[in-house]
């Protein structure tokens, strides 16, 4: 099973229109391995939200079953949800024309 909780950067056009009511999500204690700005409103290191291994395994989880070109056969990957994801920091509304960040 591959976890997407690997250090890895990633570019995701996602949706967001924020409350506009700011949130404060706990510090990293480790290294971080997802940082995501643009228009959220929980953050925790200046107006971005940074998370490290521990943080990111307090969501729960998904598991998706798919095949990739870079892979044989089907693969099994595991982690959390963009959902969850969104959820935490304050993504309401989902809009095309905005794009965070992840890294």
């Amino acid at each position: 099973m591959t976890s997407i909780f690997r250090s890895l950067t990633l570019a995701i056009a996602v949706v967001s229109a924020s409350t506009g009511v700011a949130q404060t999500l706990e510090q990293p204690q480790n290294n971080v391995v997802l940082t995501v700005s643009g228009a959220v409103t929980a953050t925790n290191v200046d107006e971005t939200a940074q998370f490290d291994i521990q943080m990111l395994s307090q969501f729960d989880t998904s598991e998706i079953e798919t095949t990739t070109i870079w892979t044989e056969g089907e693969q099994t990957f595991e982690g959390v949800s963009l959902d969850a994801l969104m959820d935490q920091l304050g993504v309401s509304v989902w809009d095309p024309s905005r794009v965070i960040v992840v890294s």
